[in-house]
């Protein structure tokens, strides 16, 4: 029998477990399992510890994943699990744009939405990004710019979809067009004419019956005829307040005064020589607009020789 060589075992403590803890994100993704330890950790995919995984992972659904602890000494700690819950983001909201706004002043307009799929409420969002509201509706005011931007999102439970932008469009009023008109005597055909900065003229009976559009129009009246206008600018939608103007008719004729003259005398461009009673006839027409006064303008004199 031989000699007798001692061996000695030596039994390692186990390393102290990872400190892990469950987490939860909203939707599929790339999530890297986190552990915290003195000594390296070692992720499993069962709680055996049979099959080692890489800590960052590819996640599609909840998950259980499983952790332990290995020292220098090549012990492994006792194993602790981590689940990861995976919620469902909402779809898109369905937002309603809201038509432009024709306006020279500070608006208010309501914007409104309704949440996506797996959703239970809306957010709104301010041009600079900022939460302003948690309703399907959102009255958004003062607004002084010519384009504003708010933004809604799906809300539920747990998660928030991807923001979709709601457009503000505000528009200016354009001036009211400033017109003009012949003048002429006795019934018949007058021009009216307008100018609006290169914006289309839209005419309008006194009724506010619409007749044309253009810089003119022209038609026959057989006594004062009002007539109203309006600017519109066709790439906004937006219409100016009308403006109005009167088509004066005189007679043909008036009787403006009688003289009698002696020996030679000059009146409108013509030398008279003959010395007589004479009655003079003037005809006038105007046309007078409803910010501007005016006064009769002769357009033709005759006379006539007794």
């Amino acid at each position: 029998i031989s000699n007798r060589t001692p061996v000695t075992d030596t039994i390692n403590a186990l390393p102290a477990p990872p400190t892990v803890s469950n987490a939860s994100y909203c939707g599929e993704g790339d999530y890297t399992l986190h552990a915290s330890s003195t000594n390296p950790v070692q992720w499993y995919s069962d709680n055996a510890g049979t099959s080692p995984i890489d800590s960052n992972r590819h996640i599609t659904q909840s998950t259980t994943f499983y952790v332990a602890a290995i020292d220098g000494n090549g012990c492994r700690s006792q194993i602790k699990s981590s689940t990861i819950t995976i919620h469902t983001i909402p779809g898109l909201p369905t937002v309603t744009q809201p038509d432009p706004v024709c306006s020279n002043n500070n608006i208010s307009v309501t914007l409104t939405a309704t949440p996506g799929s797996n959703g239970t409420g809306i957010k709104w969002y301010n041009s600079e990004m900022n939460n302003v509201g948690h309703e399907n509706s959102y009255k958004a005011n003062n607004i002084s710019t010519a384009n504003t931007t708010y933004y809604a999102s799906t809300t539920n439970a747990n998660c928030e979809s991807e923001k979709v932008a709601v457009y503000i469009v505000k528009n200016p009023i354009p001036s009211a067009p400033s017109l003009s008109c012949n003048p002429r005597c006795g019934a018949g055909e007058v021009t009216l004419q307008g100018s609006a900065n290169g914006l289309t003229i839209m005419w309008y009976d006194a009724n506010d019956n619409y007749l044309d559009e253009g810089q003119t129009y022209t038609t026959n009246i057989s006594g004062n005829t009002t007539f109203k206008a309006k600017a519109f600018n066709g790439s906004t939608g937006c219409i100016s307040s009308a403006a109005s103007i009167t088509a004066i008719m005189h007679p043909n004729r008036q009787t403006e005064f009688s003289i009698s003259q002696c020996k030679s005398y000059s009146w409108n461009n013509e030398t008279f020589t003959q010395s007589g009673d004479y009655t003079r006839h003037q005809c006038f027409s105007h046309c007078a607009t409803s910010n501007k006064g005016g006064h009769d303008v002769p357009i033709s004199r005759s006379e006539e020789r007794f």
